[in-house]
């Protein structure tokens, strides 16, 4: 099974890199473009000249983390990397939202936080949630920590602040209001 280890540039024991990269996403100062991330490989294969050029595009942007965890997170203006790997001896993969252990039976790739942009912020954009790793890696530093344009990933969490209402989750308690969730990759 193929799959991508978000913020990091290794893989897990006992697995294949097929390629490094740099995660990236759309640009939050425009409408439309992509609705996931990309783990763009460190070495393209560029599209020829003779394909032209366009003013209408959708860009990718480098993606940055917010996120402050006991010393293993990065500051807010570092650049993410990804990687690519298969798991050889074990085809079958999940992500397991708000666990830290995988179920009998199965391996652990790598535990994390389950990650997506903002919804504070009108202009980001809606973007899958992804097991990103908790202990990131960067690429390298911006020169303006505080001015991008790319995607920034922030802590999915809970909203139990209605006090029953429908919009609360049905489990709260035992899942707190704005508490971050882990995450845990596993292969079988």
């Amino acid at each position: 099974k193929v799959f991508t280890r978000w913020g990091r540039k290794s893989c897990p024991s006992k697995s294949k890199m097929i390629y490094r990269g740099q995660m990236a996403g759309p640009d939050v100062d425009t409408v439309g473009g992509g609705s996931n991330y990309q783990c763009l490989p460190a070495d393209p294969d560029l599209a020829p000249s003779s394909a032209g050029t366009n003013t209408d595009r959708n860009e990718l942007r480098s993606v940055h983390i917010s996120i402050n965890a006991g010393g293993n997170a990065l500051p807010h203006s570092q650049h993410l990397p990804c990687v690519m790997y298969e798991a050889t001896q074990r085809p079958s993969q999940m992500m397991i939202p708000v666990k830290s252990r995988c179920p009998s039976g199965w391996q652990s790739e790598y535990t994390g936080y389950l990650m997506s942009s903002a919804t504070a912020y009108a202009r980001d954009f809606r973007m899958e949630y992804i097991g990103a790793d908790s202990k990131p890696e960067s690429i390298r530093s911006k020169s303006n920590p505080y001015h991008w344009y790319g995607q920034v990933l922030y802590f999915a969490s809970t909203d139990c602040s209605s006090g029953g209402t429908d919009n609360d989750l049905d489990y709260c308690p035992p899942y707190k209001q704005k508490q971050p969730l882990l995450c845990v990759v596993c292969t079988k």
